[in-house]
């Protein structure tokens, strides 16, 4: 072929005279599949409580794999139409999948036993995607598919890949900020000064009913620290605590209300008494009350989770008690609190 000058060659020839085929052909469809991959990965799996429920993080990885999938899809297009500028949004691809494994891997990101998401596979990725860079540069494929003197980078090119990177500086700042400003309100939480006879992990913040105990404990719970508020005092005791979930779905209260049931409970027959929604202070409460012989005693188990929609959080309570309608139970709902 000869590449003298740029005039003789054109998208048209190249298609007609050169094939892609070997490492380049592996290439791109490698590239292919990381880019539906990363396109779609993202949003089907996208969850408010894998970020803490700050959605501008999970903007963030949503944009990425959004990214991702166009600069995939077009680098593509670009190297089957022969298009001159097709090795910058390969080179571009790539640098893109070693920036954002690796900023991945510095915050601590990686997902264990994720399939997408594990450290190793970030770890090859970057080292892949080092290889494939210097491919890029050494390829004789490369050069023959799209010759040097044919390939220019366009002002949209150019455009495309700041508006690229303006987004996610902005969304990153704005993440930032969030992150920061809750750090800051959890600060100020622990050092505000409350009642003696009041609570809060942070979340919530409740008043122990008269006559009642109420210490603290921390459990480690799918990897994060929660507090746990033992309530103990006229014949009733529980355990109260909160979370960040805005599932209020009949599902999900089922999935709490197993895991909270104690053994007592289930090796001994069951029978509901009351179970339904109603609101508290504005906010959703589910509640399930149940009775069960106990050591031949009457013992009935109100379960409640109390919904706060603005913050993202919920409240559990789970009290045991010897009376069905224990008179503390209201007040000590009503006290609840997601804003103070």
């Amino acid at each position: 072929m000869n590449t003298d000058t740029t005039c003789e060659i054109t998208s048209k020839w190249l298609k007609e005279n050169t094939n892609i085929s070997g490492w380049l052909a592996f290439l791109l469809f490698s590239i292919t599949l990381g880019a539906l991959a990363s396109g779609i990965y993202p949003i089907v799996t996208y969850n408010p409580e894998d970020y803490d429920n700050l959605v501008i993080l999970g903007a963030i990885d949503v944009f990425n794999g959004l990214a991702m999938l166009g600069a995939g899809l077009y680098t593509l297009y670009a190297f089957i139409q022969r298009k001159p500028n097709a090795v910058f949004w390969l080179r571009t691809y790539i640098i893109m999948v070693f920036v954002i494994n690796l900023f991945t891997l510095e915050l601590g990101a990686a997902e264990e036993g994720s399939i997408f998401n594990s450290e190793r596979r970030m770890i090859r990725s970057l080292l892949w995607a080092v290889c494939w860079f210097v491919y890029s540069f050494t390829s004789k494929q490369v050069q023959s598919v799209i010759p040097k003197p044919f390939r220019r980078i366009y002002k949209y090119d150019w455009c495309a890949l700041g508006v690229i990177v303006l987004i996610q500086m902005m969304l990153l700042i704005i993440g930032i900020s969030q992150i920061y400003l809750k750090e800051s309100s959890k600060l100020e939480t622990a050092e505000m000064v409350i009642a003696e006879n009041e609570r809060t992990d942070g979340l919530m913040i409740f008043t122990v009913p008269d006559g009642f105990t109420c210490d603290s404990r921390h459990v480690e719970s799918s990897g994060e620290d929660v507090t746990l508020f033992d309530i103990e005092g006229d014949g009733a005791s529980g355990t109260m605590c909160s979370a960040y979930d805005t599932d209020t779905t009949s599902a999900n209260f089922d999935i709490y209300w197993n895991a909270w049931t104690e053994d007592s409970f289930k090796e001994n027959p069951m029978s509901d008494i009351d179970h339904g929604i109603k609101t508290i202070n504005g906010n959703i409460c589910k509640y399930r009350i149940t009775k069960c012989l106990v050591n031949d005693v009457e013992v009935y188990w109100f379960f409640h989770l109390l919904f706060d929609e603005i913050n993202g959080t919920v409240c559990l309570l789970s009290m045991y008690d010897t009376r069905d309608n224990p008179e503390y139970l209201d007040d000590l709902l009503k006290s609840i609190k997601f804003e103070w």
